[in-house]
């Protein structure tokens, strides 16, 4: 390559400097050359030999380059070279480890084999139990469902019975609590509910006709006293009501008044019947009922899961009306709380 370059940048000159040699010669021999003709050949060859050193230090160079380049080529041919030699090796290992793996299967593959054929043995026998177990859960499928049918039935009885029994509970609940707050609350019998006989009281028009007579005060509260006895509650409490309009300060007005909050209780309808105790206290202070009214409504924030109001207002009974059928009750109560 360098050889190459040479003689492409020396060709150039060689002709001119022939040339001149030949006419020097011709000039030496014919002895026709003057001195101005040697000096101007003389000047020319100089020229011509700077070009040569020039040309020289270029071929050099371009040389140098030239063997340089060379150098970087040849190494990275050798690291290509040792890279593809790595290959070769690495190349050489996995065909070793592919010949090794191949080996491993073939061995391997004849229990594979077994195993397989096994494992379809093994497989059609499941099979075949399953189909067997399919048979014993439709069996049981229908035991089932016979049998959930029998508990329906056997639940509606018990959900019917259930329901009859929890009615005379109630009905035993709401008696109980009746006769809770009547035994509770009924005072001696100078000051019981029961009214005078029609036509022994003061308030008595004896001598009217029964279809001109308005019901007596007594009259009008017996009424909703027996309805409330009966556990006609709704017709009991309109019954109270109306005899509060008719008659608002009466004997039997405070009375009247506290079974109206009697019978909220009994609902366990414990706000409304605590609202009306307080009506008892507060337009009766004095009269027969304000400690059964105080009593009850002390046992109402119990039932509604306040004990402090509770214990206050038991103890206010015992305070307020001690040795009472209604402070006896209420230590008991007060014993609950502690």
């Amino acid at each position: 390559m360098v050889s190459n370059a040479c003689k492409s940048l020396l060709f150039p000159l060689w002709r001119p400097i022939l040339f001149l040699i030949s006419v020097s010669l011709i000039s030496f021999l014919n002895g026709c050359a003057s001195t101005k003709d040697v000096v101007g050949i003389q000047y020319d060859l100089n020229s011509l030999n700077a070009q040569i050193s020039g040309l020289k230090k270029d071929i050099k160079r371009d040389t140098e380059q030239s063997l340089n380049l060379l150098k970087k080529n040849e190494k990275k041919i050798r690291e290509i070279e040792d890279r593809i030699t790595g290959l070769k090796g690495n190349i050489k290992e996995i065909e070793d480890r592919i010949t090794g793996l191949e080996g491993n299967i073939k061995e391997s593959i004849s229990p594979v084999r077994k195993n397989q054929a096994d494992a379809s043995a093994r497989l059609d026998n499941l099979q075949v139990q399953i189909r067997s177990l399919g048979g014993k859960i439709e069996e049981y499928g229908y035991l089932l469902d016979k049998q959930n049918r029998e508990n329906t039935s056997l639940k509606k009885g018990y959900e019917s019975e259930i329901k009859t029994i929890e009615a005379k509970l109630s009905g035993l609940e709401k008696r109980l609590l009746f006769l809770e707050g009547f035994l509770v609350s009924e005072s001696a019998p100078s000051t019981g509910e029961t009214p005078p006989k029609e036509g022994t009281s003061k308030h008595s028009e004896g001598k009217e006709s029964p279809e001109t007579k308005r019901p007596t005060s007594e009259e009008l509260y017996q009424k909703a006293y027996n309805d409330f006895k009966k556990g006609d509650i709704n017709t009991a409490r309109t019954g109270f009501r109306k005899y509060l309009r008719v008659f608002p300060d009466t004997e039997y007005s405070d009375n009247a008044q506290y079974w109206i909050a009697e019978s909220f209780f009994i609902e366990k309808k414990y706000r409304e019947s605590i609202l009306e105790f307080e009506e008892v206290l507060r337009k009766y202070p004095k009269g027969n009922k304000a400690p059964s009214a105080l009593l009850k409504q002390g046992l109402a924030f119990y039932r509604l899961g306040d004990k402090t109001s509770a214990r206050l207002l038991l103890q206010k009974v015992i305070k307020d009306h001690p040795g009472s059928n209604e402070a006896k009750v209420a230590k008991k109560e007060l014993k609950k709380l502690n």
